[in-house]
């Protein structure tokens, strides 16, 4: 079957091109520059309503302008019974800090990483310039 043979070459072909653009494609081109941060000695009423306000689910925690962890709803939620009020601070439950990359890292990589964390900070002359979600990818690269 000639025809079959060309047509699943012209496929390969196809895919493979794809594939090389996808690979092109770096952190610099998805990622958001608005940070929306908050300051470990904030409290998580300030934290929680920065979230509601801006219609995200995490965000990453500086004291000072070094990166000291970060603070999500899934945190909230898994140390709900743990929080006696909204005036604790930020610092006595934060999590780890989200990973950071620099902004000409692969796509691809990027994409692993957003399998075990929610976000990811990019780092340009060793400042932050940038954060990716999951969303950001989805919108940006729809399926």
């Amino acid at each position: 079957e000639p025809s079959y043979s060309i047509a699943r070459k012209i496929l390969i072909t196809l895919e493979q091109e794809i594939a090389g653009k996808h690979d092109q494609i770096k952190a610099k081109d998805v990622y958001s520059r608005k940070i929306i941060s908050i300051q470990a000695d904030q409290t998580i009423d300030k934290a929680l309503d920065l979230m509601v306000k801006n219609a995200i689910s995490q965000m990453p925690v500086f004291k000072e302008n070094v990166l000291v962890g970060s603070i999500s709803e899934e945190l909230f939620i898994k140390k709900y019974d743990k929080i006696k009020n909204k005036n604790v601070k930020i610092q006595n439950i934060m999590d780890e800090a989200l990973p950071t990359i620099p902004e000409d890292t692969n796509i691809t990589l990027v994409n692993e990483i957003l399998k075990i964390y929610p976000a990811i900070l990019v780092v340009k002359n060793g400042k932050t310039v940038g954060i990716i979600s999951k969303t950001d990818i989805l919108q940006k690269y729809p399926l």
